[in-house]
């Protein structure tokens, strides 16, 4: 009975060739499948968001040190613009409350008043938290992350919007509480997600998963 496959003619499409793993009609007789990057029809080729993905490997997330450097850079540079406000609000009763002090009065403690207290301490959380939202919707990252090669972008490899950058930031407003406990709660909190990020695959921690954001380095 005749083989319907017949021998090595150009007509088989089944022949057999001197290279046992070319395919027919794929460049150089590869497969396809194994072809670097995928070729025109290959169902396999680069995953969505590959450059997003890409960003992910070889380390390029930012672990908790650098992190905390930026912090501290930041908190310099924005601790320099609220003082000078402070001073332009609280100058005079400062002054007077420093005098009084030194003049072993009873009264330098009410020298000013709660209300303007209360003011700078509203607007010193303000002013940092718009400048961190602003910086890293408008610019992919505060000052101090783009002094140390850093930057905050969606899980997607974007810029991250307004509204989720506000997301990652939000654990910042306890600041806003009386003093004694914003001061230890805010500690606390920073231990917690330092730990936290270095322990994640991809340095997240948990308001970073809430905002789906990244911090990588440039």
């Amino acid at each position: 009975m005749t083989n319907p496959y017949g021998s090595d003619t150009p007509d088989n499409p089944y022949a057999s060739s001197n290279n046992p793993g070319q395919y027919p009609g794929s460049a150089g007789g590869l497969n396809p499948a194994q072809q670097p990057g995928g070729t025109t029809g290959q169902p396999y080729g680069a995953f969505p968001n590959a450059e997003a993905n890409n960003q992910l490997q070889g380390g390029q997330t930012a672990g908790a040190g650098i992190r905390l450097g930026a912090l501290i850079i930041d908190g310099l540079l924005v601790g320099i613009v609220s003082f000078l406000i402070s001073m332009l609000l609280l100058g005079g009763d400062f002054m007077t409350a420093i005098r009084a002090a030194q003049n072993g009065s009873d009264n330098a403690a009410g020298a000013i008043p709660s209300w303007k207290l209360v003011l700078d301490s509203i607007l010193g959380v303000v002013i940092w938290f718009a400048y961190r939202v602003g910086m890293e919707t408008g610019a992919e990252g505060t000052l101090g992350k783009k002094i140390l090669g850093l930057k905050v972008i969606g899980e997607d490899g974007g810029k991250l919007p307004a509204g989720r950058a506000f997301i990652r930031n939000v654990w910042y407003l306890i600041a806003a509480l009386p003093s004694t406990f914003a001061s230890i709660a805010q500690i606390a909190i920073m231990i917690v997600l330092g730990v936290t990020l270095s322990r994640d695959p991809r340095h997240q921690h948990q308001p970073d998963k809430w905002a789906k954001a990244l911090v990588v380095r440039k």
